[in-house]
């Protein structure tokens, strides 16, 4: 089918036939294969657009597949993540396992936000507002199986670290909600990963980010669900890729990556907090960096073993290979969330109007409203496996 009529046929798709639901009883699936790099973009905004999950495979990637194992493995995990599917569980160490996901108690919940590019000098000097928003990607553990996570985008104000307040009380409340239909049961520990912040933007998240998800979660299964006494223990955890430390191993002249599962929380650590460096993952190129781990909030008492123990059985549960990536997964499908909602926004600008307030100022919260997947079919899919 030639794309240009892919947007009608899946239109038709969505009128005429059964929403996609978490049974999977008579769900619709599409696989595009092309050799056309604008047709990803494209096609995912069909998939918000008619919340018909979708996969974009490349030509070259599918003409392979035959003789390449690994590659044919990899889109067939990517079609069972996208289908409400999951390929593997994973078994932390001892020190993890009262806190693991399937267990049923703990909820982990990971955002962050991917801003636009800068303006130019000269629509600074001209005053012209903004054309593009700032995304928030959220991803949390809230599907059918307790070690699925899933998640959504939402676009605000650009340029604004600090996630939007409505934003993440609707989405605490929506996270909460879904936990509690699919577990029966609400949260006794909630885990926050948050990504992209300074050293300075720490008290930001404490107390203003936590304390909305927190007020969020507490009114919502007092009213909602009539539990007015619930009040779950929060630990919050802050991941930062981008700072100046280098970890390798050997003598001087011969060094080399840390190896994989490599911890170092003593000597080099800050002593006013609890910080750590991990590398769960096997570094294949250049000069490996250890993410630092630095803990904010701790109500849940976890001591260093089992927070090491647990943020690194969560680079273990990507699901698309079986092997670690180099961050918690909540953390990085937030990062994938925030792209998707961009390159979404993106794709939208290139062929429709972006919806105005009174104020002839964009809409962010409509626009929201058109592409997002909360309270809609795919909201319990990994729609971006």
């Amino acid at each position: 089918m030639p794309f240009e009529e892919l947007s009608n046929y899946m239109k038709k798709l969505q009128t005429g036939s059964e929403a996609p639901s978490a049974e999977g009883a008579n769900d619709i699936f599409v696989m595009y294969i092309d050799g056309k790099e604008q047709t990803h973009d494209d096609l995912k905004l069909y998939e918000a657009m008619y919340q018909i999950p979708t996969q974009h495979i490349k030509l070259e990637r599918a003409s392979e597949a035959p003789n390449k194992k690994q590659t044919l493995e990899n889109i067939l995990c990517k079609m069972n993540c996208k289908n409400f599917g999951q390929n593997y569980i994973v078994v932390p160490e001892s020190f993890a396992q009262n806190k693991w996901l399937s267990s049923n108690e703990t909820l982990v919940i990971g955002y962050d936000v991917c801003h636009p590019d800068p303006q130019s000098s000269r629509e600074r000097r001209l005053r012209i507002p903004p054309q593009q928003p700032s995304v928030i990607g959220i991803s949390f553990n809230g599907a059918r199986n307790p070690e699925t996570f899933i998640g959504d985008y939402a676009y605000h104000d650009p340029r604004k670290e600090q996630v939007t307040f409505n934003i993440l009380d609707e989405r605490a409340r929506w996270i909460l909600r879904l936990f509690h239909q699919n577990r029966k049961k609400l949260p006794k520990y909630v885990i926050i990963t948050r990504d992209g912040v300074s050293e300075g933007q720490f008290r930001m998240v404490m107390l203003e980010e936590v304390e909305v998800i927190r007020s969020a979660m507490k009114e919502f299964a007092g009213v909602i669900i009539g539990e007015p006494d619930y009040n779950p223990k929060f630990c919050v955890i802050v991941t930062t890729k981008r700072h100046h430390k280098r970890f390798v191993v050997g003598d001087e002249g011969k060094e080399q990556n840390c190896p994989p599962l490599t911890v170092i929380d003593k000597e080099v650590t800050r002593t006013d907090v609890t910080e750590v460096f991990m590398q769960p993952h096997r570094v294949i190129q250049g000069t490996g960096k250890l993410p630092a781990y630095t803990m904010l909030i701790n109500e849940m008492g976890m001591n260093m073993e089992e927070l090491q123990s647990l943020m690194l059985a969560l680079c273990y549960t990507h699901q698309i290979v079986n092997s670690a990536i180099s961050i918690p997964e909540p953390i990085y499908q937030a990062d994938e969330w925030a792209k998707r909602g961009r390159n979404n926004f993106r794709a939208w600008k290139r062929s429709r109007d972006v919806p105005l307030r009174n104020d002839g100022s964009y809409d962010w919260d409509a626009l929201t409203g058109c592409l997002c997947y909360m309270n809609r079919p795919l909201e319990q899919t990994r729609a971006n496996a």
